[in-house]
């Protein structure tokens, strides 16, 4: 989001953008009224007074620096047993989820250092102190710089996404309705067939 703000400044300069970042219940989102509009991850979010439109679903895949897979010739599933998981402490599980999904026995997918956020984690993973776990599209642009690449290519589809909320009695304000058709319309012309970005087989 942060990266394509500018893009919505010189569409609708009318509007000003304060972001917040929060951790809170869906029923708190809206707890200040100052704040317009919640970005919210999880499941379905529609609950009685408040718009829900789904933006994306998750995509989760272990990521690492190519230079870490050289040093520690990281080749199959099983290799992590090798090297350090990156935990992200709101998304504690995934590990786990995506281990059942590759069929991987006999690794802990618990252990490792914990992160307060996946950007965090994924800070951690570019400069080589271990394998991150994150949404496939979040860590797009580092896969096309290379600063990253997919360690084994067992994506694992999740069933919660992301969505946009808003007070059903505000729908029709103006930077309500601006923002909202803004992120909309960005994510539909984004929906085309991606090129996946270099994976294990590309870093050798």
């Amino acid at each position: 989001l942060v990266s394509r703000l500018p893009a919505f400044q010189l569409a609708r300069p009318d509007i000003d953008v304060r972001l917040l970042l929060a951790s809170t219940q869906l029923e708190q989102h809206f707890a200040d009224p100052e704040v317009d509009v919640a970005i919210a991850h999880g499941r379905e979010q529609a609950v009685r007074g408040v718009c829900s439109h789904a933006l994306m679903t998750e995509e989760v895949t272990p990521v690492a620096s190519p230079a870490l897979v050289e040093r520690e010739r990281l080749r199959h599933p099983a290799d992590l047993a090798r090297v350090a998981l990156l935990q992200v402490i709101p998304r504690l599980g995934q590990w786990r989820a995506w281990m059942a999904a590759a069929k991987l026995e006999r690794v802990d997918p618990d252990r490792g250092p914990q992160f307060q956020s996946t950007p965090l984690a994924l800070e951690a993973a570019m400069a080589g102190a271990g394998v991150a776990i994150a949404n496939r599209r979040f860590v797009q642009p580092h896969l096309d710089s290379g600063r990253l690449v997919v360690a084994f290519d067992v994506p694992l589809p999740t069933d919660v996404g992301y969505y946009l909320l808003y007070r059903s009695a505000r729908s029709d304000e103006t930077s309500i309705a601006g923002f909202r058709d803004w992120l909309l319309s960005a994510l539909d012309a984004e929906r085309v067939p991606e090129v996946d970005g270099p994976h294990l087989d590309d870093a050798h």
